[in-house]
């Protein structure tokens, strides 16, 4: 095909990499974001406050039930009262920061209207996923001192009663994992009500033969694949895909005997400006409280691939 010699072309306009340097660039206003923000155990979990870097609360339990019979008239009898014990867990300080110069602050930009707002919103979900990162790992409590930072201990780290210990990273999750661990997180006296894994098991889940629910999307009446249910014989649990969890991993849980204990809320601080430039920092600080941990179970060192 023919063109009229002279035309003005693209190519015509061309610098040294083979774009139109004359043309206004083909950049798109929408910026994608595909990272992982979803925080399905600090979104379904409580919240409570903390007033000192070493949170403390109680843990009790109910005394184990017995043949209680008495005569007419019997003298009453006591026994000594169980007060409960003391659980503690370390504050963690979690920051984020943003420092945007002047320039870019006031130059016209692709995709957003201050360079400043949109870091604040994107390092707010970053330290989001932080706190469900740093809640679901196999850490314990650290006090921390002047040249180390405190750290809180993970759910991981709390649950040590019950659960299944594959043992080589080799072996693939089966549905008597999950079984045994349910059974022995209710005979423990849990109730579990949710199950946290990443996606190599969620995918084994999805496949077991039994107690396993499947969504019908009434909208499009597509049989969706994913196992958002399972029902064992001691009730209901949805199951959590969660990016945060360690991938040989499964968390059987509670979820109303974890709350998280803010000692200092996520806040956005305006740090001082000391040049050509905005600072300001994202400042929370929180640790993880435990009820009861015999009320969870964990199935751990499962096969990730």
């Amino acid at each position: 095909m023919a063109f009229f010699t002279g035309t003005t072309q693209v190519y015509g306009m061309a610098g040294a990499t083979g774009v139109g340097k004359f043309n206004r660039e083909d950049l798109s206003d929408l910026i994608v974001n595909i990272s992982p923000t979803k925080t399905p155990f600090v979104s379904n979990v409580g919240r409570t406050e903390a007033t000192a870097v070493l949170h403390e609360w109680m843990q009790d339990s109910l005394a184990a039930a017995a043949l209680n019979t008495n005569l007419e008239g019997n003298e009453i009898t006591f026994a000594s009262a169980s007060s409960g014990t003391r659980a503690t867990n370390y504050c963690q300080i979690l920051v984020k920061s943003v420092i945007v110069s002047g320039s870019q602050e006031a130059v016209r930009k692709a995709g957003k209207r201050s360079e400043l707002a949109y870091q604040v919103a994107k390092q707010t979900k970053e330290i989001a996923r932080d706190l469900e990162y740093a809640c679901l790992q196999s850490t314990t409590a650290n006090a921390g001192g002047p040249t180390t930072a405190r750290q809180m201990e993970g759910v991981v780290g709390w649950v040590t009663t019950n659960g299944v210990d594959a043992g080589t990273g080799t072996v693939t999750v089966v549905q008597t994992d999950l079984e045994e661990t349910v059974r022995e997180v209710w005979n423990s006296g849990g109730d579990p009500d949710m199950i946290l894994c990443h996606g190599f098991n969620k995918q084994t889940i999805s496949g077991f033969t039994t107690g396993v629910t499947k969504n019908l999307d009434a909208n499009d009446k597509k049989l969706v694949s994913a196992v958002n249910i399972y029902e064992s014989d001691f009730g209901l649990m949805r199951i959590y895909p969660d990016h945060f969890i360690a991938t040989d991993d499964i968390a059987v849980l509670q979820s109303d005997l974890w709350r998280i204990a803010y000692l200092r809320p996520l806040r956005l601080y305006n740090l001082a400006k000391t040049g050509d430039a905005d600072k300001k920092a994202l400042i929370m600080e929180c640790t993880l409280e435990c009820g009861d941990e015999k009320g969870n179970g964990m199935i751990v060192d499962t096969a990730t691939s």
